[in-house]
């Protein structure tokens, strides 16, 4: 009986969690579709990061044949299919199918210390796009704030552990909280001035901690913090260093002020 038990458990096991979580897919699919979100390319460089349309970069993982790319609110999630195929079933490429240029699925050799990030990154997808769906679905008066609050402290959490995508959701969110600040204020007829949001030395530093942690995209993060505060010029020198770090915000970010100049 006690055997019989056993074996239950590891079946549930291995039908509860299958393959381990990896990311180390590598080589690029163009996408045989016409008509499709993403109408080019997609690109695993073998190291956690996946590339849409040879511009946009992304931390991706697989488990049980099933590609996830945190592609910010709208992930892009794929089935492997037919030995060389990835088929799109998430919003953005569900008529979408790519094919490996290689005609197969390639693999790089595993990067050691991986596995701590790869747990991180299913629990970040859990929780941003499984369990954040269902909270946003909530109505009612107030469940979207307190939706968004459980979100960001689930998110804090992920940060507090080192996991710098997290970090990123964070700063996002407390940018716009300050952001919404303003905007009620030009909305208000009765509001004599509109101010710039006050400093936020928890912001600001967390912008450092993402810099720490090797993303540069925190360059481009203080920037947009820096200008919300009206300190424009501090946010340029911010991320001008980050351009030079190959933070691709920072490249965004210089399209904007350089117009205005």
């Amino acid at each position: 009986m006690k055997r019989l038990l056993l074996l239950v458990i590891i079946l549930q096991s291995v039908f509860a969690f299958g393959q381990k979580a990896s990311n180390n897919l590598v080589g690029k699919y163009k996408n045989k579709s016409f008509w499709s979100f993403y109408n080019t390319s997609l690109e695993f460089d073998g190291k956690g990061t996946a590339i849409l349309d040879e511009k946009e970069y992304y931390d991706y993982f697989e488990r049980n044949d099933t590609i996830y790319v945190l592609a910010g609110g709208d992930g892009v999630f794929l089935e492997k299919k037919n030995g060389n195929e990835l088929k799109g079933f998430s919003r953005k490429v569900k008529k979408s199918t790519f094919i490996s240029l290689d005609n197969e699925f390639k693999y790089a050799p595993k990067a050691p210390g991986m596995e701590k990030r790869l747990e991180l990154l299913e629990k970040f997808y859990y929780l941003n796009y499984v369990e954040g769906d269902r909270l946003l679905e909530r109505k009612g008066k107030g469940m979207f704030m307190d939706s968004m609050s459980k979100i960001k402290q689930g998110n804090q959490k992920l940060c507090d552990a080192g996991l710098d995508t997290a970090c990123i959701q964070v700063f996002i969110y407390g940018l716009g909280e300050k952001a919404i600040d303003v905007v009620s204020v030009l909305g208000d007829k009765n509001a004599k001035e509109v101010k710039h949001p006050q400093a936020d030395a928890e912001l600001e530093k967390l912008g450092f901690k993402i810099i720490e942690m090797g993303n540069n995209e925190g360059y481009g993060l203080l920037y947009s913090y820096y200008t919300l505060i009206d300190q424009e010029k501090t946010g340029i020198e911010w991320n001008e260093k980050g351009l030079k770090k190959g933070c691709r915000l920072c490249a965004s970010n210089k399209e904007i002020y350089e117009k205005e100049l």
